[in-house]
Order: structure tokens, then sequence, then C-alpha cells
């Protein structure tokens, strides 16, 4: 307000107040601070854990929990560390750790197989009688020569 320095304002307490009431006065400035320090970290706390047990509309989020619940399953699918499989992917082994923590305290929100393209879904039916077309990547049994 006055445009004051806290140096300053020190300097005249103690020339008008005395070295008693500035020391009294800065410990008690001290301990204001640290009081305000102590209820900003419980507030950013509590709120941290609220929002990560509260149930989120936003797609980006939704995303994200898909992604790490795929690389979770898969990775215990593959009976792989947390280290080779974070290392194989190039994934961060500490992010890894975490949400494979975070899905299995509780219920998955989301089926991250929802969120595949239609291209790498696998096909289902009920027809017996389809059956999956041959592949043109591999040559036709009857077109391969035998060895004379």
């Amino acid at each position: 307000m006055h445009r004051l320095t806290k140096d300053t304002l020190d300097r005249r307490l103690k020339y008008f107040a005395g070295n008693d009431a500035a020391r009294k006065q800065s410990e008690y400035q001290a301990e204001l601070r640290r009081q305000k320090r102590l209820e900003e970290r419980a507030k950013r706390q509590k709120k941290r854990a609220w929002l990560r047990f509260a149930v989120s509309t936003d797609v980006r989020n939704s995303a994200v929990q898909a992604f790490w619940a795929m690389h979770g399953e898969a990775m215990n699918w593959s009976r792989m560390g947390i280290r080779e499989y974070a290392a194989a992917l190039h994934l961060s082994p500490t992010s890894l750790r975490t949400w494979r923590d975070r899905l299995d305290e509780g219920p998955v929100e989301i089926d991250w197989r929802a969120h595949l393209h239609p291209s790498a879904r696998p096909v289902v039916g009920t027809s017996a009688s389809g059956t999956p077309p041959e592949s043109s990547l591999t040559a036709d049994r009857r077109m391969i020569q035998a060895p004379a």
C-alpha cells in the first residue's frame, strides 16, 4: 500500500518500538506465513484427492485413463515387469506404476477397447460358415512348385 519493503519496515519498527517488539513482530509474521503455507498445502491435497476419485466427463481424461488401462492390461498379459515393459514401449516407468496402482485400487470406469478405431477391432460374428478371407500377402499353395 505504501510500497515499503520488508527490510524498511523492520528497520523502522526496530527504531521506533525497540528490538524486542521488532523480533516479536518478525516471529509473528513468520508464523502467519507458515500457517498460510500449511492451509494452502492442505487445500491442494484435498482438491487432488477429490479430483482423483471424481467421475469426470472430460474426454481427454477418459482417453488418458483408457491409454494407461490398455498398457496396464498388456503389461499383465505379457508378464513383463514395469521397467521392461516401459523400456520396450518407451513409456515412463513412474507413470506406468502410478496408473497401475490407481487402476488396481478401484473399478476401471472406462473400457479402453471401446476407444479403438473400428479397423482395429476384432471381427465378431455368430456365423459358423463364415471363414476369414485368405490373405493376399502369402502365395497360394497351388502356385508353389515342389522341387524336382
